[in-house]
């Protein structure tokens, strides 16, 4: 038992050296300051010195007459100890008269030193030799604890293509990775190059590494998956290091795919932001330009896939690695569908949920969201004790994501609710007797977040922006505005502030980016940009006659449609939250 205890710990330390460099420097250090504070010193004043001087106290005496300082060893009572003494300038010839009565063989040199001293100094030199010794060694190891992740070992994933809905068009492009790394000699004896780099590009959450590994388990190779601030680092050669070490172990297990996210965190362009300091971040990114480039002739068959959302900033020597670069957008209806049954397998969900219908209301969401949509419906019937996900907990889990939680606790007036239900009527008319307008799913005067009610939209499933449904919106946003101007009059609220904002980004995308203004084509995707003071001035009036327009058309769509509108403020009232079917019912004809 006892052999094997030494044995564990005797392998734990060979594994660990620098702990027994650590052990053994403590244990010297402790030495060197326990000598020194096991001696004793004292420190004189003249009167004190010149007594112990006469008694025969002092035994060893050297003086500095630079420092005009006196030291050496002595004995009393207590036993031996170290003394210092300063004197004045004054006092010297009378210190000089009695050192040559008492002790004449005293010696004239430069300041030692005591034990105490040598202590003092050489503990935070020997402290400070020991981070410099730990810091280069972690830097030669290529930080082993920061790329922890990227070391650990690669399996095959155990999810295919038949686990992802959504991505039919990037998986046909995908494939072909697929075949590469199944069978690779099937290239190499047609002479083609097959692609070793792949740049998937899109929103966040939209499923780039479900898809990256799950090519790899398509082609039973595996899957080593890191992020690239993980090769940023700020010690010289660490990151390019870390590049090497990653693609050595991919080469030694064999074909292999390697996934990089977020590249852009080490991959942007080369140059534009000298100043900062990027110069480890740039000898990374060479590294890596290398490494893609399989210099090695006899290296395993790689695949690098990386993923970004800012493909714009990304080096142009990385992008032509990259042979392949696959968009992945937000899913359509049918993908959504897909998306949430996936999803809805992993959980106990009722028979007769209504994906269809849930899947065409959830416009905009990405693959990470409807996850997160069936996991928050979960959450719900868990805490219902509810054995089954129902579309009560679906629906309740969408009004917490698009609305926000509700704010029960927040008890508004009768004057406050009732200015809240005309601002949201106003919202859901203008909207509701709108071709062009989004459709409002739901209205709620509700307190939620920080807002005191809400309209929700479902967007339209269409690819483009078009001027009329663009107008449409910006009625729609100035909906709340002309709705309290009827229950208010000139004594306004700033509950519209928000929906200023939204309509102001709007408008001036549409002069300044979709050429939707009276200015007619122009494109400046970034506000900040300087433009010509005549520019911004045209600008800033165009996007203010949009708004103007706007709020107009607004006030004549609720005063036209006065009775359609009391009718919704009084449904919510005393229904708090409409529904798409019960606005429709309540609004009739109004259209």
């Amino acid at each position: 038992m006892g052999e094997s205890r030494l044995s564990a710990m005797l392998t734990f330390l060979r594994r660990r050296p620098w702990l027994v460099v650590v052990a053994a420097g403590l244990a010297v250090l402790s030495i060197v300051t326990m000598t020194a504070l096991r001696q004793r010193t004292e420190t004189f004043t003249e009167t004190e010195f010149m007594n112990a001087l006469a008694d025969g106290v002092v035994e060893d005496v050297n003086i500095s007459p630079n420092t005009r300082t006196v030291w050496g060893t002595g004995h009393d009572d207590e036993g031996a100890f170290t003394y210092r003494y300063r004197y004045l300038e004054a006092a010297e010839e009378t210190l000089l008269s009695q050192l040559r009565i008492h002790a004449p063989d005293f010696r004239v040199q430069p300041p030692q030193s005591s034990a105490a001293d040598i202590a003092a100094t050489l503990v935070p030199l020997a402290l400070l030799a020991f981070v410099a010794w730990f810091v280069v060694t972690r830097v030669r190891s290529g930080g082993v604890a920061v790329s922890a992740r990227a070391t650990k070992p690669a399996d095959v994933p155990d999810y295919g293509f038949e686990r992802l809905g959504g991505l039919d068009e990037a998986i046909v492009e995908v494939s072909e990775v697929v075949d590469f790394l199944s069978d690779p000699e099937r290239f190499e004896r047609l002479g083609a190059k097959p692609p070793r780099g792949v740049l998937l590009e899109g929103p966040p959450g939209t499923g780039k590494t479900a898809l990256a590994r799950a090519a790899a388990a398509e082609a039973e190779v595996p899957f080593f998956a890191v992020s690239a601030s993980e090769f940023v680092e700020m010690f010289v050669g660490v990151g390019a290091k870390r590049v090497r070490d990653l693609f050595e172990r991919a080469a030694k297990a064999g074909p292999a795919v390697i996934f990089i996210d977020e590249i852009d965190a080490v991959g942007r362009r080369r140059g534009a932001a000298a100043a900062n300091g990027n110069e480890e971040r740039e000898n990374t990114l060479n590294q890596l330009l290398t490494e893609i480039d399989g210099f090695h002739s006899n290296r395993a068959p790689i695949v690098v896939m990386a993923a970004t959302n800012r493909s714009d900033v990304l080096d142009a020597a990385l992008l032509r690695r990259f042979t392949r670069h696959i968009h992945i957008g937000l899913p359509d209806r049918a993908g959504r569908e897909r998306i949430l049954n996936i999803h809805l397998e992993a959980v106990a969900a009722a028979d007769d949920i209504d994906v269809s219908s849930l899947a065409a209301r959830t416009v905009g969401f990405s693959g990470s969201d409807l996850e997160r949509l069936v996991n928050e419906a979960a959450v719900f019937a868990a805490r219902t004790s509810d054995s089954h996900v129902t579309n009560v907990h679906l629906e309740a889990a969408f009004d917490r994501i698009v609305l926000g939680l509700e704010r029960r606790s927040a008890v508004p007036t009768d004057k406050d609710r009732l200015i809240v239900a005309y601002h949201e009527a106003g919202h859901t008319v203008c909207a509701f007797v709108q071709p062009d307008a989004d459709r409002p799913h739901k209205v709620s005067v509700v307190p939620r977040g920080q807002a005191g009610g809400v309209t929700h939209f479902t967007p339209s499933e269409g690819s483009f922006m078009t001027r009329r449904r663009a107008l449409a919106s910006l009625r729609a946003m100035m909906g709340g505005r002309a709705a309290e101007e009827i229950l208010l009059g000139d004594d306004i609220t700033s509950g519209a502030a928000h929906d200023f904002a939204s309509a102001g980004q709007l408008a001036r995308e549409m002069v300044t980016n979709y050429g939707m203004g009276s200015l007619g084509p122009m494109f400046i995707p970034d506000p900040s940009q300087p433009v010509a003071p005549e520019t911004a001035r045209a600008i800033e009036e165009d996007v203010a006659r949009l708004l103007s327009e706007a709020l107009e058309d607004a006030r004549r769509i609720v005063n036209e449609h006065r009775d359609a509108l009391e009718r919704l403020v009084a449904a919510l009232l005393e229904e708090e939250t409409l529904d798409e079917e019960r606005i429709a019912e309540v609004l009739g004809a109004a259209a």
